[in-house]
């Protein structure tokens, strides 16, 4: 993860430290909800054994704990996506790159973002506002 300048409180997307880490850490959690979201993921890890607490109800059921955590990631997946895409749909790729996975303005550059740097870091600002309103 780059460097985050703090921003002046008279910003428009101004953000507490404490806000904008969260945030930011939020956002970074995306891999992991793209993973935990697709079909491929393996059930027999929601059976746990435990030969010191012996389970006498059988009111736990897995196979509904993982559709509900499938259900809980690909929601947050699909609300920083669309975030993103409110923010600006032509830059998606890359802000998704940026906020999802760390990237920074200069290994965007490398794969052509066409934008200056001043336009990508208010835009990535804007979504880590707006996803601070919203988690």
């Amino acid at each position: 993860m780059g460097k985050h300048r703090e921003l002046s409180e008279k910003n428009e997307f101004y953000l507490s430290k404490e806000d904008r880490l969260t945030a930011i850490h939020w956002c970074l959690r995306y891999p992991r909800w793209q993973a935990e979201a697709s079909i491929d993921a393996d059930i027999r890890k929601a059976i746990t054994y435990n030969k010191d607490k012996v389970q006498t109800s059988s009111d736990f059921d897995p196979t509904q704990e993982i559709a509900i955590k499938r259900a809980d990631s690909a929601m947050k997946a699909k609300m920083l996506e669309d975030t993103i895409r409110e923010v600006d749909e032509d830059l998606y790729k890359y802000l998704l790159l940026a906020v999802g996975y760390g990237f920074t303005y200069y290994q965007l550059k490398a794969k052509n973002i066409p934008c200056s740097k001043n336009y990508f870091y208010k835009r990535r600002q804007q979504i880590y506002y707006l996803i601070s309103l919203r988690i």
